[in-house]
Order: structure tokens, then C-alpha cells, then sequence
């Protein structure tokens, strides 16, 4: 006879669904493991935005840059845990020295605690 599993109530709609499997734990339908996968992309994207509204509020001149403090940015709303992309920045010897965040058409470069926020 197999196992009888509990029933549990979908993370995303609130339904109570009996699981088909050991891995089928959150979601009650493929449709709602869709739309919470949608909400948390329409989420960043949104949070994305803000971040780059922003930026632009700054008001940094095109090729120039600008030294800022992360609790400068946090004052203004800004979230540094959205981000288009990220990229290490090495030094010879394989040690990284930093990371590099992508925003549109800003970026802001994390080197030993010290963010220097560009404009291209």
C-alpha cells in the first residue's frame, strides 16, 4: 500500500492539496508553481527599476563617477540585493578584490568596502 502523504496548504494560493510526492511540497498545481515563479521575477524587476530611478536621481554626468556610502544609497531606498547582474573583479593570483554591479546604465564598484558608483 503506499504512503499516505498529510495535506498541506499551497504556499502560493492557500489551497490544501494532498502531495503526489516527497518533492511536491509547496505548490498545489503547475499553474501556481508558474505564478509564484512570475511574481518573484515581476519583483525584482520592479525593485530593479527603483533602484535605477534612483541612480538617476543622482544626477551623475555621462562618462563620470562618483564615490558614495552604502548608507548613503540605503537614506535614498536603494537595495543592493537587486541587481541586473554582478561580476568579481580579480587581482593577479586568483584573489578577489571586489564585485562589480550592473544597473542599466550605472554600475557600482564594491572594493574593499568602498563604492564607487559610474555612469556610461
Amino acid at each position: 500500500m503506499p504512503i499516505q502523504l498529510s495535506r498541506l496548504s499551497c504556499v502560493f494560493c492557500g489551497e490544501l492539496f494532498r502531495p503526489r510526492n516527497l518533492g511536491h511540497k509547496k505548490y498545489c498545481s503547475e499553474k501556481c508553481t508558474n505564478d509564484a515563479g512570475n511574481a518573484k521575477k515581476r519583483e525584482k524587476r520592479n525593485k530593479i527599476r527603483a533602484n535605477v530611478s534612483i541612480l538617476n536621481s543622482m544626477k551623475i554626468p555621462f562618462g563620470q563617477s562618483r564615490e558614495v556610502t552604502k548608507e548613503e544609497l540605503e537614506n535614498l531606498g536603494f537595495d543592493l540585493r537587486y541587481v541586473s547582474r554582478s561580476v568579481p573583479i580579480w587581482k593577479e593570483g586568483n584573489i578577489q578584490i571586489g564585485t562589480r554591479f550592473y544597473f542599466e546604465y550605472y554600475t557600482i564598484a564594491n572594493q574593499q568596502g568602498k563604492l564607487t558608483l559610474y555612469h556610461y
